[in-house]
């Protein structure tokens, strides 16, 4: 019976520790927003384990696009692809914002970054999913 105590304590545990660092990164992610600068979060990322960070750029890419803050989820899309060049999801998102943002891909990445930094091969072979 102790055994099972322990489980539902190691859960809780669990649970209330992800969506503490969910709601933090709602809380970076707001401050970004309302400063229109990415520096709130370079500073969240320096407490992250440097094997969850791209991960974690994905999800802030994520809820900034779909809250139309399309312009800081680029400078973040940047952000990826140059921290982490081998990491697929950045060309996904590279090309999703060249496709659906062109604007916002030439004001935010520029054309030099563009060109040296998109693979459109890589970006082609992945999705969303990876």
């Amino acid at each position: 019976m102790t055994w099972m105590y322990v489980a539902i304590a190691l859960i809780v545990l669990v649970l209330f520790f992800s969506q503490r660092g969910a709601g933090e990164l709602g809380k970076v992610l707001s401050e970004m927003i309302k400063s229109r600068d990415v520096g709130p979060f370079e500073q969240f990322l320096q407490g992250i384990p440097e094997k969850r960070r791209p991960g974690v750029y994905l999800e802030a890419i994520e809820l900034l696009w779909e809250r139309w803050e399309r312009e800081l989820a680029a400078k973040l899309v940047r952000a990826l692809v140059l921290s982490y060049p081998d990491e697929k999801l950045g060309q996904f998102w590279l090309q999703k914002v060249i496709e659906i943002e062109p604007e916002i891909a030439e004001d935010e990445l520029g054309a030099a970054f563009l060109e040296e930094e998109f693979k459109p091969e890589v970006a082609a072979c992945c999705g969303a999913v990876g």
